[in-house]
């Protein structure tokens, strides 16, 4: 068949996971064209590799995320390696690396700075930093040795470590100018996506307490002595758990303010310590 004629049967199949981006995307993938202005030059012609394309659209019917089935994601410019080991990116955490590049900006305007990921999964977060900020040494830590591995190769000029955060005997011996971290948030499982919660690793999703990474990075980076931001991924209405950890933690003054996403939630927490403006 060729890509046309592959494209409209298709599209008559009636599914939630089936639809025009899914099924022009994976035409792309099996004919190896790098958009979609190369796959329609090229629409009346033989697909390069219709049983690819037939094994792959039978995964994502069945609810397999495309992401893992082209092992591609997007995120702020730039195509990354993903499986099922690491959380497919969201928006939402576009929208986290954004808010930190604006306030990183604010607050140490264009000197150096060192960047810790907390749970840094496929590494797209400090991969972006890296990218977009005037970042002289960065570090991601997850607790898995393939997490790590998927990390390195999406993000080679970044160092990462196999630790857990919430280990008691783990230090770290470097100053940090910035702590960002998307952790794990979900203390209820009904609240899960069903795809979600089927293919995608569920200790980067639940928590119980839902606030215990929070709590955890906050306490284990707040010894430190220079100027220090914190930026965060929460769950929905966690702010006034959030606040008390915050005082808690810090009861002399510091600053910290939440902020919406693209949907109008608060998804998102910063802290700034040791901030003498």
């Amino acid at each position: 068949m060729n890509n046309r004629e592959i494209y409209f049967s298709s599209k008559k199949i009636e599914s939630k996971y089936i639809n025009d981006h899914v099924i022009l995307n994976l035409l792309r993938y099996v004919n190896d064209f790098n958009d979609d202005l190369t796959l329609f030059l090229h629409f009346d012609e033989p697909c390069k590799n219709e049983k690819l394309f037939n094994k792959l659209f039978n995964k994502i019917l069945d609810g397999y995320p495309l992401q893992y089935a082209l092992h591609q994601s997007y995120f702020l410019n730039k195509t990354y390696y993903v499986d099922e080991n690491v959380l497919i990116p969201r928006p939402e955490t576009e929208q986290l690396v954004i808010e930190s590049l604006k306030l990183i900006k604010e607050i140490f305007k264009n000197n150096e700075i060192n960047v810790i990921d907390i749970g840094t999964g496929s590494g797209v977060i400090i991969d972006s930093l890296i990218r977009l900020a005037n970042v002289k040494y960065a570090l991601g830590i997850d607790m898995g040795d393939k997490v790590i591995e998927i990390a390195k190769r999406n993000c080679p000029n970044g160092e990462f470590k196999k630790l857990d955060i919430l280990d008691d005997n783990v230090k770290f011996d470097k100053d940090y100018h910035v702590v960002i971290s998307n952790p794990p948030y979900i203390s209820k499982i009904d609240t899960i996506d069903e795809q979600v919660y089927k293919y995608e690793p569920k200790n980067a999703l639940l928590a119980y307490p839902r606030t215990k990474f929070y709590k955890e990075i906050l306490t284990k980076f707040s010894i430190q002595t220079n100027k220090t931001i914190f930026c965060f991924e929460i769950g929905e209405n966690m702010e006034d758990e959030l606040k008390e950890i915050i005082k808690e933690i810090f009861p002399y003054k510091c600053k910290y303010y939440f902020k919406k996403d693209i949907y109008e939630k608060i998804r998102f927490l910063f802290v700034i310590i040791n901030d003498d403006d």
